[in-house]
């Protein structure tokens, strides 16, 4: 090759190896917090049979969803908007490791009701769960309301929620306020 050709070559190498490592997508970041949850990443469609083999889905834990994980965590008072629903899960580790902000599950079950001990939803008490965060789409959009004739109102939950199943469960301690 002669000099010119090759320094060319060169840059055009240079060139696509630059536009690889700056166009590359990096993992998401974990989610830290239900609040966290609230920004809008950009939207990139994937195929559902995708899920959960070539695309992670990560939760409100900064895992995938289906991950078998170990939380610690305390129901916790539902909170002045909702006084008359049930206790929430207030995780705070995951893994072994303190959580930044606040994650709660609203629903918390177990996997199956055979050789579980029952994390009952008792205000105070602190367990440690070894389980999976898993979810799915819940309800219908407001579109589906507006293509009914029908004014959106306020529902219950909807869209992609997530809840914790349990393999195992241990009462840590109690803690009443």
């Amino acid at each position: 090759m002669t000099p010119m050709v090759s320094s060319s070559l060169e840059t055009l190498i240079c060139f696509v190896a630059v536009t690889l490592l700056v166009g590359c997508e990096q993992p998401p970041e974990p989610l830290k917090s239900r609040e966290s949850a609230a920004i809008d990443p950009p939207t990139r469609s994937v195929r559902y049979s995708e899920i959960p083999h070539d695309v992670a889905i990560i939760g409100m834990l900064g895992q995938p969803l289906w991950k078998l994980v170990t939380v610690e965590g305390k129901w916790m008072p539902p909170g002045l908007e909702k006084p008359s629903l049930p206790p929430t899960f207030a995780v705070t580790k995951v893994n072994g490791r303190d959580v930044k902000g606040l994650i709660e599950f609203d629903v918390i079950e177990p996997v199956n009701r055979v050789n579980v001990r029952f994390a009952k939803s008792v205000e105070g008490e602190v367990w440690e769960l070894r389980g999976v965060e898993t979810g799915g789409f819940v309800g219908f959009s407001d579109e589906v309301d507006e293509d009914l004739g029908l004014q959106p109102a306020s529902h219950p939950p909807r869209g992609f929620l997530t809840r914790f199943c349990y393999t195992k469960a241990k009462l840590i301690s109690i803690v009443r306020p």
